[in-house]
């Protein structure tokens, strides 16, 4: 995919932010949603309300229902200048990292190993229902079926790809994918898309298992690092990483802007579902 050129929400004023629709999720909803990446909070805060103005015009020209922003999480700053302009916090996240290179463990009771065609069914499956975290998610107004639509199309290219960087593992045997784990190899470090289990799966040792595996092969293939996002609702999964030794980093705040006229999205106190 070619890089996407942002462009400033005013002309001559790039200290304002910059913007862009994202052509991958406008494509899977139906519907044009945007990314802002704003300026510094302190050069905002002298001009808010035109700030505001700009990113509303910039948003109806391109017919945009949603912006996602994210902030550091650990500047009171942006706690100020994002609500007026219009954004509300959907999610928090942190990163992840972890050194692979020093793990140590036996290999995992439950077969853990790259998927097949014949898999990729199952995958998309739970991928399908499995997440309640992620912006998209998390954020009331926004419809879950579309959101759990991104997660299918997500895992659907991963698998469909040719590139043997891209990987995705699975726990359990063919017929009986119990969860999958989706990253890409880049350079010495692994870069984590996403990962699910079964409703099946959940509260049982598969996603240790999963991991387990996972670390062993990455290890095996001289990878060094392996990087992540998570959401910081999601418990589950920071409790799991936090076993191995995954340390965190990066604490982000994500927030979204709607359009007054957004006829994809839920309405102010109505249901995602």
């Amino acid at each position: 995919m070619a890089d996407i050129a942002p462009e400033p929400i005013e002309a001559g004023r790039p200290e304002w932010g910059s913007a862009f629709v994202l052509p991958w999720d406008t494509d899977i909803f139906g519907f044009p949603v945007g990314t802002y990446t704003p300026g510094e909070p302190a050069t905002l805060e002298r001009d808010l309300e035109t700030v505001g103005e700009r990113l509303r015009a910039w948003a109806a020209a391109r017919r945009v229902e949603l912006i996602s922003c994210t902030v550091p999480a650990d500047d009171r700053a942006w706690r100020h200048v994002m609500p007026v302009l219009g954004f509300t916090c959907v999610e928090q996240t942190l990163g992840l990292t972890f050194r692979i290179q020093t793990y140590q463990a036996e290999a995992p009771s439950r077969p853990v190993r790259l998927a097949t065609v014949d898999d990729h069914p199952q995958i998309e499956e739970i991928a399908g229902h499995t997440f309640r975290h992620g912006r998209y998610s998390a954020d009331p107004r926004f419809p879950m079926d579309l959101a759990d639509r991104r997660y299918r199309h997500w895992v659907r290219n991963a698998c469909a790809s040719t590139n043997p960087a891209d990987r995705v593992y699975v726990v359990g045997p063919p017929g009986s994918v119990k969860g999958f784990f989706q990253l890409r190899i880049v350079e010495d470090r692994a870069e984590v898309g996403i990962m699910g289990l079964s409703e099946s799966a959940k509260g049982t040792p598969a996603a240790f298992d999963l991991m387990t595996g996972m670390h062993l092969d990455l290890k095996a293939l001289g990878t060094r690092w392996l990087t992540a996002k998570i959401s910081a609702g999601n418990t589950r999964v920071i409790n799991l990483v936090s076993h191995f030794g995954y340390r965190f980093r990066d604490a982000q705040a994500t927030f979204h802007w709607y359009a007054d006229d957004a006829p994809h999205l839920v309405p102010v106190g109505g249901s995602a579902r």
